[in-house]
């Protein structure tokens, strides 16, 4: 039975416009047969972040992120990842404790470690944000893969707020480019990301728990983590932003498959879709980011042996609110409609939506229905959910 449900708020347009660089006529056209039709990665050939020399690890500190986007929440000092003390699936929740609010950061600081993964000829940069739990535990490791001709760093905030409730948080690019992107290739890609995190050997040090993965992307890298999930076992949580099943300029080909509903059908764990639909629709150059034909609600639909699966469409929200940082998008970002609501609430609300989804799904927090089915489920919002 699908649970429909819908919140509405006064939608708003960001202060100043949410406005998106527009590209000369004479450029268009590549990003055209290109853009929309993979979904709007990474070309590889470089990141915002430098690497490390000879791809050595680095570690640095980052805690007040979350503070500098929302400095009017407070963490909750009593949250706490460990199963047996938030009511997770090794522990039995006290019926006074407090539940833990997604909305809000939480209690802990990361370190981070930059490097990246070779996988024969193509190199794919990676950043891991590892939060600072107390007692060396092993922890649920997030995998996030960036939108096509995006950069993982654009989406940081989100993935700060991620860590700060006790998730290994990966990111990645996978090399792509207007010219040359093999969503199987960019698959292998994440799956060798994924080796390298979990390796108890490695630079991430064990701290990431094998038994509690989930794959996340943001429009391509939504696809993308689909195909992970199809492939490897040890994904057990799917989460998209806005997922697109996207194709080439010529449609699908083997470079760029159809995987609705061949890869999500039977797909056997917790998926978790936040869209949109104002991009379903075309945009400058008539090209649509988010086509109907290929968006979140298709990915709903065919997931029909999940156990659990539910989508959030955020009204008035477009395809680009998912991203933090489109100051240097340029052209990719230039074909995107611009919807009505203020992206900084939509943001708000995805964090809350995202913090809620693998706290439940990874931690076994039960209280976090709340917010993803219930009373607290973040405004302007359309819910669906099985079973």
């Amino acid at each position: 039975m699908v649970d429909k449900t819908r919140i509405r708020w006064a939608a708003r347009r960001e202060p100043g416009g949410h406005m998106r660089r527009h590209a000369l006529v004479g450029t268009w056209i590549a990003c055209l047969a290109g853009t929309a039709a993979f979904g709007c990665g990474d070309d590889g050939s470089g990141d915002d972040d430098a690497l490390a020399d000879d791809g050595a690890a680095e570690a640095e500190t980052g805690a007040d992120a979350d503070a500098d986007a929302d400095p009017e929440a407070t963490p909750d000092m009593d949250a706490n990842p460990d199963p047996a003390a938030d009511g997770t699936e090794d522990g039995v929740d006290d019926e006074t404790s407090v539940p833990v609010d997604p909305a809000a950061p939480g209690p802990f600081p990361w370190s981070v470690v930059d490097d990246q993964v070779v996988r024969g000829s193509r190199t794919t940069p990676v950043s891991v944000l590892i939060p600072d739990v107390p007692g060396g535990a092993a922890l649920p490791l997030v995998l996030f893969l960036p939108g096509f001709q995006m950069r993982s760093a654009w989406y940081l905030p989100l993935l700060e707020r991620i860590a700060s409730h006790g998730f290994v948080v990966v990111r990645a690019d996978p090399p792509a480019s207007l010219m040359s992107s093999s969503h199987p290739e960019q698959m292998l890609d994440a799956r060798a990301v994924l080796d390298w995190a979990l390796d108890p050997a490695g630079p991430v040090g064990g701290r990431a728990d094998a038994a509690r993965v989930a794959a996340s992307g943001h429009s391509a890298g939504g696809k993308i983590a689909t195909m992970l999930a199809f492939a490897d076992s040890r994904v057990t949580a799917l989460l998209g932003f806005d997922p697109v099943n996207g194709s080439g300029p010529l449609g699908y080909t083997a470079d760029q498959p159809d995987i609705v509903p061949d890869q999500v059908a039977p797909l056997a764990i917790p998926i978790g879709l936040l869209g949109e639909t104002t991009d379903s629709t075309a945009g400058l150059g008539g090209q649509a980011c988010a086509p109907a034909a290929q968006n979140f609600q298709t990915f709903y639909d065919a997931a029909t042996s999940a156990p659990w699966v539910a989508s959030w469409e955020l009204l008035g929200a477009d395809h680009l609110d998912f991203v933090y940082d489109t100051s240097t998008c340029g052209l990719p970002c230039s074909f995107c409609r611009n919807g009505a609501a203020d992206g900084n609430a939509v943001r708000a609300t995805v964090q809350t939506l995202a913090v809620a989804f693998l706290r439940r799904h990874l931690l076994g927090d039960a209280a976090q229905d709340a917010w993803l089915l219930g009373e607290f489920l973040p405004a302007e919002v359309v819910l669906q959910h099985r079973p």
